[in-house]
């Protein structure tokens, strides 16, 4: 079978629609405006899509809609031969003018519907003008139109060929399941990108490269990061630089690691008890410290990675420490060491006098 043309209404041509009630964000998803009145009505009408040849027959529109409640999305489409008859349409009254003639002259194709026919329009031009009508905050995205009736009709004898008939429409359910399933097949590529994989996907990536993932924990994009690194972060397994790498990825902050072996310093033995206390007391203790002010939930979850990739024998210890004025504590001059201010206190507060 021939591959089907599909035109994809994407950022370019978005840009080039006239919009009311709506606005264009990120990834070409159209969101409508917030705070309108209940019978607010906000409308599209792209840019004509053109086709090889004159008298075109159209296949179907789908697009994803998410509606705010009791919100209306109705879709009209007008095909022509002609230019000239649609252009008209994009003027400064383009949304008002073009309500009305696609009313007249084009057709309905369906309300609140993913995939609408338009086997019954004919023309090298083809308009189309989506209405929302109702509270604003629903979202528009992934519209696209097939330029082919239907691929498996051509397959039947010439006498069952009847164009927008009952079999034709009846075809057109395994035709759109066909075309849909053909698209996923298509863009499987895209399911081995991290960026782009859905997240059940992602846990299974994750597993193939030996690292052990809690449902909760990381979010999506930090998890997304992590398994597009996790081939580089097996390879240095077992290293400092594995340690500060997770920490990165997963809290976009550097960490400073203490190995306690590494402090070879003659200690009074009150100073050793402080080092004791703050690095651990044995050679094989390591302390990894990140000025940050995390939940226990992201504590966990990040000594949960760290367990997989610390060195073996290896006792570890994570950090989390913020501004500090107390000597003999996680307090360092150079990095977050401040000067201690008495609190505010007030009478039957509850405050201590010391």
């Amino acid at each position: 079978m021939a591959k089907m043309r599909t035109y994809e209404i994407g950022e370019s041509r978005l840009s080039r629609s006239v919009m009311e009630g709506m606005e264009m964000g990120e990834g070409g998803v159209l969101r409508v405006k917030e705070g309108l009145t209940e019978r607010a009505v906000s409308r599209l009408f792209l840019p004509a899509l053109v086709s090889e040849q004159a008298g075109k027959r159209w296949g179907r529109i789908h697009l994803e809609y998410e509606p705010a409640a009791d919100a209306v999305c109705t879709v009209w489409a007008y095909a022509a031969d002609k230019k000239e008859m649609g252009e008209a349409l994009m003027g400064v009254r383009a949304l008002t003018e073009g309500k009305t003639f696609l009313e007249q002259a084009g057709r309905r194709c369906g309300s609140n519907c993913r995939d609408m026919l338009l086997y019954d329009l004919q023309g090298k031009y083809l308009w189309i003008l989506i209405e929302i009508v109702g509270m604003g905050g629903g979202i528009l995205h992934d519209i696209r139109i097939e330029g082919t009736g239907d691929r498996f009709l051509d397959t039947f004898p010439e006498i069952y060929r009847e164009e927008g008939g009952f079999f034709h429409r009846y075809l057109t359910v395994f035709s759109t399941l066909y075309e849909d399933l053909q698209r996923e097949i298509d863009s499987v590529h895209r399911w081995l990108d991290p960026d782009k994989a859905p997240m059940h996907l992602l846990y299974r990536y994750a597993d193939w490269l030996g690292l052990m993932l809690d449902g909760e924990f990381p979010e999506e994009a930090h998890l997304r990061k992590l398994v597009r690194h996790g081939y580089a972060l097996c390879r240095i397994k077992g290293t400092k630089k594995a340690l500060e790498t997770l920490t990165e990825l997963i809290l976009d902050r550097k960490a400073v690691i203490v190995e306690r072996g590494l402090l070879h310093v003659r200690l009074e033995e009150e100073e050793k008890a402080v080092y004791n206390r703050l690095y651990g007391s044995c050679d094989q203790d390591v302390t990894v410290l990140v000025r940050y002010q995390g939940e226990e939930r992201e504590r966990a979850g990040l000594l949960f990675l760290f367990r997989q990739f610390k060195p073996a024998r290896c006792r570890l210890h994570l950090v989390f420490y913020g501004d500090q004025s107390r000597m003999d504590s996680y307090c360092y001059m150079d990095r977050n060491a401040r000067i201690y201010r008495a609190p505010e206190t007030v009478i039957d507060g509850g405050a201590a006098m010391l």
